[in-house]
This record gives C-alpha cells, sequence and structure tokens, in this order.
C-alpha cells in the first residue's frame, strides 16, 4: 500500500462559520447545514484522500462499493482555490469524517473523497483525459467511471446535485446511464479491469516502471 494513498488532508472547523454579512440571518437552513453541523459536532475532520500515483488511484477506487468523487486541480489555479473550500465542506458533510491527527474513521459517510494535483501527475491526467480543471470523476464500484465534467466554483451546485442523483438513482438506472456513455478511454478502461481482477497486473506494470526509471537514475 503506498503511503500517499493514505494522505489526508484535514480541515479546520471555521469553513463551517456562516459569513459575517447579518443580511441573510432569516434564511433558512439547508438540509446539508444541518447535517453538517450535527456531523462536525460528534467531532471528526473530513477525509480527503491524495492521489499521487496509478497505485493510489486504483487502491482508492477498489476499497469499498461506495460513490466516490474525484477532483482533478492545480495549486496555481485560484478558481481551484476556491472550488476546494467547497470540495472541502461537501466532504465534511458526506464524506468520511476522521480523528484529527490521525486516519481512524469516526463517523462513517455515504460517499468516498479524493484528489489529484495536476502539476504533480501531469502525465496521469492527460491519461484520464483531463483537459480543464478543476475536473470531476464520479466513480461507484464495479460500475466504474458514472460521471465527469469540468466545474468552476459558480456551477458547484452541479456537483452536489450529480452527487445526489447517483445516490438516489436505482441501479438500472445508473446501467442505462454508463450504455449510454460507453467511453473506450483510459480512465474507464483502467476500472473496468479493476472488476476483472487485473490489479496485480495494473500494479506489477505501474512498480516495473518505478524499478526500471530508479535503475537508470
Amino acid at each position: 500500500s503506498s503511503s500517499s494513498s493514505s494522505s489526508l488532508s484535514a480541515v479546520r472547523k471555521p469553513w463551517m462559520k456562516r459569513s459575517s454579512n447579518h443580511s441573510h440571518e432569516e434564511e433558512e437552513e439547508s438540509d446539508d447545514d444541518i447535517l453538517l453541523k450535527r456531523r462536525v459536532k460528534n467531532g471528526g475532520v473530513p477525509s480527503i484522500t491524495v492521489i499521487n500515483s496509478t497505485e493510489d488511484f486504483i487502491e482508492f477506487l477498489s476499497k469499498d462499493d461506495r460513490l466516490c468523487i474525484i477532483k482533478f486541480y492545480a495549486s496555481w489555479c485560484k478558481s481551484c482555490q476556491k472550488f476546494g473550500v467547497r470540495f472541502k465542506k461537501l466532504a465534511a458533510t458526506y464524506g468520511d469524517l476522521i480523528e484529527e491527527g490521525g486516519e481512524r474513521i469516526v463517523d462513517e459517510g455515504q460517499v468516498r473523497f479524493a484528489e489529484v494535483e495536476f502539476s504533480k501527475n501531469a502525465k496521469f491526467c492527460r491519461t484520464l483525459g483531463i483537459k480543464r480543471l478543476p475536473f470531476l470523476h464520479y466513480y461507484r464500484g464495479a460500475e466504474g467511471r458514472i460521471a465527469e465534467f469540468s466545474a468552476g466554483p459558480s456551477k458547484f451546485n452541479l456537483v452536489i446535485d450529480t452527487m445526489h442523483d447517483l445516490l438516489n438513482s436505482s441501479d438500472e438506472e445508473r446501467a442505462f446511464n454508463i450504455l449510454m456513455h460507453d467511453g473506450e478511454d483510459l480512465g474507464k478502461y483502467i476500472v473496468t479491469e479493476l472488476t476483472k481482477e487485473h490489479w496485480e497486473q495494473v500494479l506489477g506494470l505501474e512498480e516495473k516502471k518505478k524499478t526500471n526509471k530508479k535503475a537508470h537514475m
């Protein structure tokens, strides 16, 4: 298991605070706001897995069959930074909460979250067809990739709506959507291979590349 695959982005609780602008004090809280407050009150910080290799990617997706959302971003991208704040809040609301400073899950979520930094993983991102940032991939177990799109901070509601649609859809509905969106790109191919028990072969090729690279250094 790669140590980077268990790297977690811990978020402090200030993102829970509402805007200091009091003009919206009477506005009703959304169900997500209520859920967020209840979850964080019980302790824990959101878990966002950091993916830095094909091995990390495979390990993250094969952990269980929950819906997985992967964010592709760049550290130098201002739009990505704004997007990241809302992504962390979404992870706190629907993802696993872990003990601060540790990895023990204190509250299991409905969704699992991960992120890939483009500058550190440019080749991998190109392999997955990432052409715009920030970019989202949605995966679920043997179904593989079930949604993908680019969305800036102003379109973050699309991220949330897609998540809810996928959480509430039936197996038949998702299977139909996959048939309608039957791509042949490597990203979907990798996940398909995972479902056909080819993990060791994929990981072996990745490790062989790393070994050969070190041998020539």
